[in-house]
């Protein structure tokens, strides 16, 4: 792992290994994996409008999260 980003509630990181991982800080589950086709990530920065921005080897990749994070929770699970 190079670099690491929290928002508040999801985690992101990148990795040589060419992947930006999303992490939910809640559950510690992996909820979404990317791969890039550079020779790594170097960094992973959230802006405040929900954006992750992973600059690689030879790019910049912007990621969107802004429905992720204002969808409301499914009712599954909670009691009745």
């Amino acid at each position: 792992m190079r670099s690491v980003a929290w928002n508040g509630t999801l985690l992101a990181s990148g990795s040589m290994d060419k992947t930006i991982k999303i992490w939910d800080t809640e559950s510690c589950d992996c909820v979404e994996t990317f791969s890039v086709p550079s020779r790594g990530v170097f960094s992973v920065v959230w802006n405040g409008a929900g954006t992750l921005a992973a600059p690689a080897f030879d790019t910049i990749k912007m990621f969107n999260f802004v429905e992720r994070l204002t969808k409301p929770e499914s009712a599954a699970g909670q009691d009745a």
